[in-house]
């Protein structure tokens, strides 16, 4: 799209240390335990937590003879340990990716950790109001609009006209791109449902959400991000895009290595704990899991996935950040599992379809100790 070309600033540092899968043929791939990189993440061989490697060296070949569109890589990670870490596509160990809107899961929780650290008093205060001292006036004034709170837009239901899945909607993320200031664009739309009440997925909104943590720590979402998050993940090598006014896209856009997506998911599934250490709060990952409308809830999406009945496995639910192209951090608590995926499906429905036959067809059913 153009808006990463316009707005986004070069920083892909990436060191070639670690082979990508591209050049081989499927019958050439022979399955390799993931490098113990002494970053917090413990690896271990499929053969030592008893799992099968053939169903795991079918799935990356049936990768590789492009079965499952445009997969740039894949981890999967149970009960403590990652045994499948895969590069294709010309990615690697060390190479950041774009999440897309798995970014918005990022942003959640930031808001969650602005909350514990004390510089929002509650997710039930008014958005507005973290504005208002940097704009003389905002169009369409109500009251309605005086109260939309922070968790209303955490729950894609602040009631502004926008609606990223409506390409004539005003607020539409894509109209948004166009604008130097993204608060303003938003801001000033008309509420046109009670806040609150109706879902509907706006990018503008998530922006907002980092505007009010940028506006309540008087830090940049770089450095609040890099302080009270990444830096205590040993998350050494992200970038924020930027709007032309230089604040970042807490929308989409963020850019991380797939071991770091992974960081990320551990420490959700440990209910905001990373190494011992606590990260998020517990109440804000409780907050999380929960659904308010439809599937969604607090910037995560929240699904199931499915087997044929002759698997004899129960329905397998699970936490998710999603983002455009098949960008994933899914958590099953169930299977104590965490399964990363990037890809470059991009406006494809391959982006969401892929994984999800994988995850059903190859990996939960195949590993130790499933559900």
């Amino acid at each position: 799209m153009f808006r990463l070309i316009l707005f986004t600033t070069a920083l892909f540092i990436s060191a070639c240390s670690e082979e990508s899968y591209t050049n081989i043929t499927p019958e050439q791939y022979q399955y390799q335990k993931p490098v113990d990189l002494s970053d917090g993440i413990e690896t271990a061989s499929l053969d030592e937590v008893n799992a099968s490697e053939q169903p795991f060296v079918e799935l990356v070949q049936n990768i590789l003879r492009g079965y499952y569109k445009e997969i740039d890589s894949i981890l999967v990670y149970q009960n403590d340990k990652l045994i499948l870490e895969e590069y294709f596509n010309g990615y690697h160990q060390n190479k950041i990716h774009d999440l897309r809107s798995a970014t918005k899961s990022i942003t959640s929780l930031l808001t969650g950790i602005a909350v514990e650290q004390g510089f929002i008093n509650s997710i039930d205060e008014s958005v507005l109001g973290y504005f208002e001292n940097d704009y003389s006036s905002f169009k369409n004034q109500s009251q309605r609009k005086q109260e939309m709170t922070i968790r209303d837009f955490l729950n894609m239901a602040s009631g502004l006209d926008c609606d990223d899945d409506d390409h004539t909607s005003p607020g539409n993320e894509e109209k948004m791109y166009r604008f130097r200031d993204w608060y303003k664009f938003i801001l000033d739309f008309e509420v046109i449902n009670e806040p609150g009440d109706v879902f509907s997925y706006c990018t503008g909104g998530v922006n907002l959400l980092g505007g009010v943590i940028r506006q309540a720590s008087q830090r940049s979402i770089h450095e609040f991000s890099n302080q009270y998050l990444f830096s205590k993940l040993g998350v050494d090598n992200f970038h924020w895009t930027y709007a032309p006014n230089l604040t970042e896209d807490t929308g989409g856009h963020l850019f991380l290595r797939p071991r770091d997506m992974l960081k990320i998911g551990i420490m959700f599934l440990k209910n905001g704990i990373w190494q011992d250490r606590r990260i998020v709060s517990e109440d804000w990952i409780t907050l999380s899991k929960e659904k308010y409308f439809l599937d969604y809830g607090y910037l995560w999406w929240k699904y199931d996935i499915h087997f044929d009945e002759s698997v004899g496995l129960n329905p397998a639910p699970h936490i998710e950040a999603s983002g455009n192209g098949g960008q994933k951090i899914m958590i099953f608590p169930d299977y104590n599992a965490v399964i990363v995926f990037t890809g470059s499906n991009f406006g494809s429905f391959w982006g969401g379809y892929g994984p999800r036959l994988m995850l059903r067809d190859y990996i939960l059913p195949n590993l130790p100790n499933n559900g």
